[in-house]
């Protein structure tokens, strides 16, 4: 049987019933499609919380080559850089962990990041 709405038309499951808020869903809510932080494999159950497990996914593709952070936004499936990707990166650039590659220009159209000895250390402890 088709669904039919109030106004006697097919449902395409883009109508009411499937609107939230009086908004459609574009897949970016807490109902994504798993690219965010928060559902990450390394989730709750292993202790990590969301940042801590972007800043360990960050380190990881860091140790394969410079990036910058619209390259790292792309290798983490997100779609543009995120405000907690800025996050991690202030908080890992502040601990020493990731420096930049061209140091005395932050703005540069050429900024990249590479990972650090205390950036490597961190990656190689279990858990933190």
């Amino acid at each position: 049987p088709e669904s039919r709405t109030e106004q006697g038309q097919e449902s395409s499951g883009n109508g009411p019933e499937s609107v939230k808020n009086g908004l459609e869903s574009d897949g970016n809510g807490p109902e994504s499609d798993g690219n965010g932080p928060e559902s990450d494999e390394n989730g709750p159950e292993s202790g990590e919380n969301g940042l801590e497990s972007l800043q360990r996914r960050v380190l990881a593709l860091l140790l394969v080559e410079p990036l910058s952070k619209s390259a790292l936004a792309d290798a983490l499936g997100h779609r543009s850089v995120s405000a907690g990707l800025n996050r991690v990166m202030h908080r890992l650039l502040q601990d020493g962990r990731v420096a930049y590659t061209v140091p005395g220009k932050p703005n540069s159209r050429l900024q990249k990041y590479r990972i650090t000895g205390a950036g490597r250390n961190l990656l190689e402890k279990p858990g933190k």
